[in-house]
């Protein structure tokens, strides 16, 4: 499969690169194909690398039409541009935020949100927080 993301919106980078890190996978349009692209990583000592395969990740696509924020927050999805609906997977439902208090005030609300703010800090689902972002 081709494809690449286009672009993203450079103020929040490390936002991004926090949030998803499935955009560093290769996507194959089949196990098969994946598996022959395996053989040759290890034919060639070409070392290791991250896949998936769009029939497993083709449920997702209904996910990425756009939808009413909270705080009218932008979502990864407004910030990143693709050029095809398949990478939507990595960036799922997350918002991003100027900070952690306004962060923590949308994920831990009524609903829970994945959001992530410019700093690269994490708040997923669940409620767990992971600090650091990409240095």
């Amino acid at each position: 499969m081709q494809g690449s993301l286009e672009s993203w919106v450079v103020w929040c980078d490390v936002a991004i690169c926090a949030a998803c890190q499935s955009l560093d996978s290769i996507i194959f349009d089949t196990e098969d194909t994946a598996e022959k692209c395996i053989d040759c990583l290890k034919c060639n000592s070409l070392g290791r690398d991250s896949i998936m395969f769009l029939e497993k990740i083709n449920y997702l696509e209904p996910h990425s039409a756009p939808f009413q924020t909270p705080e009218n927050v932008p979502s990864l999805y407004d910030l990143v541009h693709v050029n095809d609906k398949k990478f939507c997977f990595a960036l799922r439902v997350t918002f991003v935020v100027s900070n952690l208090e306004l962060g923590s005030h949308i994920a831990f609300g009524t609903k829970h949100y994945r959001v992530v703010p410019l700093d690269g800090e994490i708040i997923e689902i669940s409620r767990l927080m992971s600090a650091g972002g990409i240095t």
